[in-house]
């Protein structure tokens, strides 16, 4: 997602797309907030930590951006590797459901992907018909053609 960030001009990552019918449509900053809000809430819930105090980050500009989805991605998979398959089995309540603990780290996962789609959509809404997914979209070197 940093990636997508970084690749954003400047002038887009505040602009909210406005069309006739939509609804909801949000920045590039805010998603990213949202998303940075994700990690951090399911990586406290994961290592048993009270996720309540988290609230969304203000973003300043795409190098904070970067940095702080960059930042909860590294929080949130440091609490992924060190918790038991007991804790990615047991349940969560999130949102008013019941979630495993696998289903949180899949979740933050699925978030952030569904994000970089709107991205890159709000990029080529703006003119930049280029695809931004970093070479390590697609996994090691050795699973590309």
């Amino acid at each position: 997602m940093a990636s997508f960030v970084e690749s954003t001009q400047v002038a887009v990552l505040d602009w909210r797309p406005e069309m006739p019918g939509s609804a909801g449509t949000r920045t590039v900053l805010e998603m990213v907030g949202e998303c940075v809000t994700v990690n951090r809430r399911f990586a406290a819930k994961l290592a048993g930590e009270d996720e309540e105090g988290l609230s969304g980050p203000t973003l300043v500009g795409p190098d904070d951006a970067a940095s702080q989805i960059a930042e909860s991605g590294r929080k949130l998979a440091e609490a992924i590797g060190s918790v038991s398959d007991e804790a990615l089995a047991r349940d969560y309540l999130h949102n008013g459901a019941r979630l495993s603990g696998t289903n949180l780290a899949m979740g933050a996962y699925r978030n952030m992907a569904y994000h970089c789609g709107q991205i890159n959509l709000i990029q080529m809404l703006r003119g930049d018909a280029e695809n931004h997914r970093p070479d390590s979209w697609y996994g090691p070197a050795r699973w590309r053609a």
